[in-house]
């Protein structure tokens, strides 16, 4: 992964025109340090989700927003038509979604967002490749499903994404808890407990509209 910016669409094409790449030389430094050591924390707790993150994930992007009495919209995202790019803000050293905070300068919120966005990354290519959801289900024209918690609809492949996030998410809060001094640690099991919750409720909706999915599709990501 490599610091800034070699990305084939502008931002402004990419929607994120309200933002602008993190360049200054000594913030750059910084952040990468703080890349260097949830790579550390990955590489010891989650070697698995290590190499997804190499494979997927070619270069980070730092962002900012270009008014800086904005605060920061999300932690990290990726696109499908930026491929292999995952793009972060400050707020990735200590969110986790769907809302919770990690302070003290702990690695894991960072190491669990670049493990989140390689996620996407790999299932963007295999829903191009039509290995998990039938083409006629894709896109806006297909089903949906509610998203209370957001006040909104979602397509099936972005609930399929998020539930799968969402899955991975408690499966890496439970092993960073492990390892968490008290403090941090009751913030990582509420965290936990919400990833669970999004998860349980996405695949209990997904699982309604199963005929739409490839055999075995659902059971390969844990959606059961």
């Amino acid at each position: 992964m490599t610091e800034p910016l070699m990305i084939t669409h502008s931002l402004e094409t990419l929607g994120l025109s309200h933002m602008k790449p993190i360049q200054r030389q000594g913030r750059v430094a910084v952040l990468q340090d703080h890349l260097e050591k949830a790579r550390d924390w990955i590489r010891t707790h989650a070697p698995g989700d290590l190499l997804r993150l190499n494979q997927y994930t070619r270069q980070v992007v730092w962002l900012a927003p270009r008014n800086p009495s904005e605060k920061s919209i999300f932690a990290s995202c990726t696109l499908a038509n930026e491929r292999g790019t995952t793009f972060l803000t400050p707020l990735a050293l200590r969110y986790l979604p769907p809302h919770s905070v990690i302070e003290h300068g702990h690695p894991y919120p960072l190491a669990e967002n670049l493990i989140h966005e390689s996620i996407h990354q790999q299932l963007y290519e295999e829903f191009e490749q039509g290995e998990i959801l039938s083409e006629s289900a894709r896109g806006e024209s297909g089903p949906k499903i509610q998203i209370d918690w957001r006040s909104t609809v979602w397509t099936l492949e972005k609930s399929f994404h998020a539930c799968v996030v969402y899955r991975n998410a408690e499966r890496l809060r439970k092993v960073a808890n492990r390892y968490s001094d008290q403090e941090a640690g009751q913030s990582l099991s509420d965290a936990t407990l919400s990833a669970k919750n999004a998860a349980d409720t996405l695949s209990s909706q997904i699982k309604e509209h199963a005929r739409y999915f490839r055999t075995g599709a659902l059971a390969q990501w844990g959606i059961e």
